[in-house]
C-alpha cells in the first residue's frame, strides 16, 4: 500500500530501501537494552559478565514472526519495487 501511494504520487520508484524489523517480543525491548549498556560498561574492565540471554529464552513461534517479518518482508516489498513502472 506505501509503494502505491508513492508511485501515486510520485511515479515509478528508482530506490528501494528496506528498513523495518523487530528484535522480538516488546517486553524484551527494555532488558536487552539494559543489558547491553551493562556489557558495554563492563568491556571497559576486559571480562564480560552479563548475558545477552534472549536467544535461549526465544521460543519457536516468536522465532518463526521474527523470520517472516524480516525475511518476508523484504522479498514482498522489493518484488513490489521490482514490478514498479513495469
Amino acid at each position: 500500500a506505501a509503494l502505491a501511494t508513492a508511485e501515486a504520487e510520485l511515479g515509478p520508484v528508482d530506490i528501494w530501501v528496506n528498513n523495518a524489523g523487530v528484535a522480538g517480543r516488546p517486553e524484551w525491548a527494555k532488558p536487552v537494552n539494559a543489558r547491553a549498556e551493562q556489557q558495554i560498561a563492563e568491556m571497559a574492565t576486559g571480562a564480560i559478565t552479563t548475558p545477552l540471554d534472549a536467544l535461549v529464552t526465544m521460543d519457536d513461534e516468536e522465532w518463526r514472526r521474527m523470520l517472516s517479518i524480516h525475511l518476508d518482508g523484504t522479498f514482498y516489498g522489493t518484488r513490489a519495487a521490482a514490478r514498479s513502472g513495469l
